[in-house]
């Protein structure tokens, strides 16, 4: 079990690494196919659907280790997890409007914190 946090940095990155070669081998084809509707996030213990719509963006689900699968069913997991799902907060929220001199007003600058 790896003791240092350059350790455990090192494995996980090692995890990630291996999961986007296999998403890009299993995946590149669909990922061309549709271009600007999805992707696929490799991470350290699978790969992520996530959609690009604008209507939900970033929505999605992880944890995809079934490639092969994922890509057969892909047209029902892209309508379930990217299509037919909540939104959740309003993206106005996450959105911070600058001042004429680019400055983020002082509630968003510190979070909102007062």
């Amino acid at each position: 079990m790896p003791s240092t946090r350059d350790e455990l940095q090192r494995n996980h990155l090692i995890g990630v690494t291996a999961w986007a070669e296999r998403a890009r081998e299993a995946l590149e084809p669909l990922a061309r196919e549709r271009q600007g509707q999805v992707h696929f996030r490799p991470g350290s213990r699978g790969v992520a659907l996530v959609g690009l719509l604008p209507s939900r963006p970033q929505r999605g689900r992880s944890g995809f280790r079934d490639l092969a699968r994922l890509v057969q069913n892909f047209d029902l997991l892209f309508q379930q997890h990217c299509v037919d799902t909540p939104q959740g907060r309003d993206p106005g929220e996450a959105t911070a409007v600058v001042d004429d001199r680019g400055r983020l007003p002082a509630r968003a600058a510190d979070g909102g914190a007062r």
